[in-house]
């Protein structure tokens, strides 16, 4: 059974991060934790925290007890917000 496409509304940094994310679960098996998703984007841990809850809230990452992300399957289609 083929999972549905969905569309999930993400700013220019969650996409970042997402893509950063599902990059780097490809490469080592593992989700990266806050501080390595910051160090790979070049922001603060506090920044890299926001970025996890954004994403999580969305749907597209689960927090674990074992580590701290799990990725999704990436079926979601980049739908950006409007301009204001």
């Amino acid at each position: 059974m083929v999972a549905e496409s969905l569309q999930v509304a993400f700013t220019n940094r969650q996409w970042e991060a997402y893509q950063f994310v599902l990059k780097y679960h490809r490469l080592r098996h593992r989700a990266p934790t806050a501080e390595e998703l910051g160090q790979g984007l070049g922001i603060t841990l506090v920044e890299s925290a926001k970025l996890i809850d954004a994403l999580t809230a969305k749907g597209v990452l689960k927090r674990r007890v074992c580590h701290v992300l799990a990725v999704l399957p990436p079926s979601y289609q980049r739908h950006e917000f409007a301009e204001v």
